[in-house]
């Protein structure tokens, strides 16, 4: 994040000016919330937005909750079963875990604390993740708040229940950052030092996760509190570990235009999309024309995470988005044949 201020140094009697600028290097937030919203920015009027949707900070549904459920075999006659975590891994593979358990017509039972994912069903059961702690007796289930995913294959996560380590010998509180190798990296108190709670020995929760390649944490936490320099803070801000607050939940659902307004309706998953990565390496693309739909179908096999399309009438440019920025490997360019000489298409992918 860059912070920037400036102040007129000449000041005059009657007015003066200032200036603050904040910046990240982001293209989009993928976040859920914990209760469901009217978004009003839908063409025909309202439409719901369900706590176990994936959406954007642009405005959009990334992945409908039955998207994500269905994918590990799950079938219920409910729209929601909640999203308390996600994390997008190379080739588009979505991790995330539920708010409900379900059964699963190909895995068996699927509980709210099993980390999931939309390519290979259950990534880790809730226990695989608390086995390194060695709580004794094993848990049946502390549930999973928070979850990132490391380049070396470490998970990051935070529970939903307080829990006690007998190899640690202390309690693992559910406002702690876990790792799944055994080890408390933050502690709540931790989490919050930069920060100054009025009431600084309560453990408020972590809800949500990301971790910048330096190191800087962005995250939620479950309840809110009340901060003495601040002001009140709602379990919907993204915060920093750096101390400041990135964006209040009313930013991050600005585009959905939603009710009621201002917005209390909590943030439960989280990813950011940055090019403050290393680069994949370049995917492949292959396009097939559909003579029968005038349309151009583009599938594409690659290491990045999310991906999107560009397409320009002429090789040189300009390039302008055909899709969204999304973690499918496919994409149908509608109409793309119907009264166009040719199109080129680049594959952009963080």
């Amino acid at each position: 994040m860059i912070h920037v201020s400036l102040d007129q140094t000449n000041v005059m009697f009657s007015q003066s000016y200032s200036l603050r600028l904040t910046a990240a290097p982001l293209h989009e937030i993928w976040f859920s919330t914990k209760t469901f919203f009217a978004a009003s920015n839908r063409p025909g009027g309202n439409t719901f937005i369900l706590s176990g949707d994936l959406v954007s900070n642009s405005g959009r549904v990334v992945k409908r909750n039955g998207e994500l459920y269905s994918s590990v075999g799950i079938h219920v006659p409910g729209p929601d079963l909640g999203l308390d975590a996600v994390d997008i891994l190379p080739g588009g593979e979505i991790a995330f875990s539920l708010a409900i358990g379900a059964p699963s017509d190909t895995l068996g039972p699927i509980h709210h604390g099993d980390l999931l994912s939309t390519q290979r069903g259950i990534l880790r059961r809730n226990q695989d993740l608390l086995a390194p702690f060695g709580v004794q007796p094993p848990a049946p289930d502390v549930g999973l708040d928070a979850v990132h995913i490391l380049e070396s294959g470490e998970i990051l996560f935070s529970i939903q229940s307080n829990i006690f380590s007998e190899k640690l010998g202390a309690t693992l509180h559910r406002g702690d950052l876990l790792s799944s190798t055994g080890v408390v990296v933050r502690s709540y108190q931790q989490m919050l030092s930069r920060f100054h709670p009025v009431q600084p020995t309560n453990d408020y929760g972590l809800d949500a996760l990301y971790v910048w390649s330096n190191g800087e944490i962005w995250f939620a936490t479950e309840d809110d509190f009340q901060d003495q320099q601040l002001g009140a803070i709602s379990s919907g801000d993204l915060l920093s570990d750096q101390g400041y607050i990135a964006l209040r939940q009313a930013e991050l659902l600005n585009a959905f235009a939603p009710t009621p307004s201002p917005p209390t309706f909590g943030l439960d998953a989280l990813y950011v999309i940055t090019d403050a990565i290393p680069p994949a390496a370049p995917p492949r693309l292959h396009i097939q024309g559909e003579p029968a739909t005038h349309s151009a179908g583009l599938t594409w096999e690659g290491q990045g995470r999310v991906f999107q399309l560009v397409r320009a009438v002429i090789v040189t440019g300009p390039f302008q988005p055909v899709s969204p920025i999304q973690p499918d490997l496919s994409f149908d360019d509608l109409g793309a044949l119907t009264n166009r000489v040719q199109s080129y298409y680049r594959l952009r992918q963080w």
